[in-house]
């Protein structure tokens, strides 16, 4: 595997973290734990021999903090599928902190063993997404409305609908006249 991708994915990764002002470390640790792994190894495998660019936004769900997006693309700029690396916490109950400073491994950065508290552990989900195409509805409007008629099963006498328009427009034209008339 190029090591050279690799790298160039954790530097955007983290430059796309920090412009969030979110802490990079944990989710490069991540990374770093699973780069191997048959997820990571598709994308970097895609990246290396196609295409692609990369974006990101915050995610409004509370159990993710961060979504990063790498679009792949053929040889003729054609988009071909989405990654979409989705960042997050999952919350380790392990227990109330209890630690004190007299605690073998007591980090006094953070008040905390480190070993056996309640935290919450980083994590990275890997989608791959195809665009399978958009369809749109054939047709007219008219059709859009027919088979609006036709789901909600209305029947509707065409006749009907002309005779109530016609006398809509006439009593328009009276109130019309009528205020034409008031007027002299």
């Amino acid at each position: 595997m190029n090591e050279e991708i690799k790298s160039k994915l954790k530097k955007e990764i983290h430059r796309h973290l920090m412009r969030n002002n979110i802490e990079p470390s944990f989710y490069l640790a991540v990374v770093e734990q699973y780069e191997n792994d048959d997820c990571f190894a598709n994308l970097f495998y895609d990246m290396e021999n196609y295409g692609y660019n990369v974006n990101s936004m915050t995610s409004d769900n509370p159990f993710e903090e961060f979504i990063f997006f790498v679009n792949i693309y053929d040889s003729n700029d054609s988009f071909l599928y989405q990654y979409r690396l989705v960042f997050g916490y999952k919350e380790i109950m392990e227990g109330y902190c209890y630690c004190t400073e007299n605690d073998k491994g007591y980090d006094y950065r953070y008040g905390c063993t480190g070993e056996h508290c309640d935290w919450d552990a980083p994590f990275i989900g890997i989608e791959k997404a195809y665009d399978l195409g958009c369809k749109e509805f054939n047709g007219k409007q008219k059709d859009l409305w027919d088979y609006k008629d036709k789901f909600y099963k209305i029947k509707v006498d065409q006749e009907e609908e002309k005779r109530k328009a016609k006398i809509k427009d006439i009593e328009n034209q009276i109130k019309r006249l009528q205020e034409e008339l008031d007027k002299l």
